[in-house]
């Protein structure tokens, strides 16, 4: 695991470097702190992983440094999108896959939370519009805890990395404790005003406004059956996909999502709306497709499945 932080118009390089050191734990390797001249700055303790090179270091910038990110996490696929970013001319000065999320990210924006297979928490900066973009994997396995307050913003990988800043108060949220299932639920953490980016989610903020925005849309046409459609419906999501490469097997259009032409943009587009009009319904269809993974999917629907594949070879035998 890495360890990641950052202030967005607030502090100062001594208080980033604080909060960054308390992280230590989590990336006993290598330590990095960038700050900028608008008055924020990020981040990272690292544990190398992938590419235990210093080319990897972190914060890590793009070719003309307006794009800087700290990682924390994995990407599975990242030799693909590697490859997919080179044919457009893309160049790589490391083997990392927190290059290939930076490169992504500048290539295709938002959307490229689509094409990663994997767990991770990771905030990009603009250096250019003082914009930060950062997002969380699908499951929500890896950490992203955040407080704003007016134009400032604080994130970090653990909320004792916040409580640091100087200008968190700390104080707890005593509604958030007082829940009937006794822990805490997420966007909350116990402590007022500290919130946990929820998993599944990515948020951008400029200029003292946050916005936070679901990932679950996914509208691949050649990838078939990914893992992140299986993970989307486990978590009682809505899904979108392409009616190609063998989502309908698994994607109930009109039960458990939609599914769509591949490449027509315009239903995509119809479809989203019509969900984020529709919340009671997004929300029927994701307990329709949570159902869906526990009969099909479920442990003892897989166990039988070897036990019948076990049984067919035995008799062929």
């Amino acid at each position: 695991m890495c360890g990641i932080a950052g202030l967005i118009n607030c502090g100062n390089l001594q208080s980033l470097s604080k909060m960054t050191e308390i992280l230590a734990h989590r990336g006993p390797d290598d330590s990095g702190v960038k700050w900028f001249s608008k008055g924020s700055g990020l981040g990272h303790r690292r544990l190398s992983i992938i590419d235990l090179s210093k080319s990897a270091h972190q914060p890590m910038t793009n070719k003309d440094e307006t794009l800087w990110i700290v990682f924390n996490g994995e990407i599975y696929n990242y030799s693909e999108i590697r490859d997919e970013l080179i044919t457009e001319g893309y160049r790589f000065r490391s083997r990392s896959d927190t290059e290939v999320v930076l490169n992504s990210y500048h290539r295709w924006g938002t959307e490229c939370l689509d094409k990663f297979n994997g767990m991770f928490a990771f905030a990009i900066y603009n250096a250019a519009s003082d914009e930060l973009f950062a997002a969380r994997d699908r499951l929500g396995i890896k950490p992203f805890y955040y407080y704003q307050k007016n134009d400032a913003f604080v994130f970090a990988s653990e909320i004792k990395s916040i409580l640091a800043h100087k200008d968190y108060i700390r104080e707890p949220d005593l509604l958030s404790i007082q829940t009937p299932i006794h822990y805490q639920v997420s966007p909350n953490t116990g402590f007022k005003n500290i919130y946990k980016l929820e998993a599944g989610h990515y948020l951008k903020f400029k200029n003292g406004k946050m916005n936070i925005c679901d990932i679950g849309v996914l509208a691949t046409y050649t990838e078939g059956i990914s893992n992140a459609i299986m993970e989307y419906m486990a978590m009682s999501k809505p899904v979108i996909s392409s009616e190609g490469g063998g989502t309908a097997e698994i994607v109930k259009h009109n039960q458990t999502g939609f599914l769509v032409k591949p490449k027509s943009s315009k239903e995509l587009y119809e479809k989203i709306k019509f969900l984020l009009d529709n919340q009671q319904i997004a929300i029927e269809m994701g307990k329709s497709g949570r159902k869906v993974i526990e009969e099909e999917f479920g442990l003892g629907k897989m166990v039988q499945k070897f036990v019948n594949v076990y049984q067919m070879i035995k008799k062929r035998i």
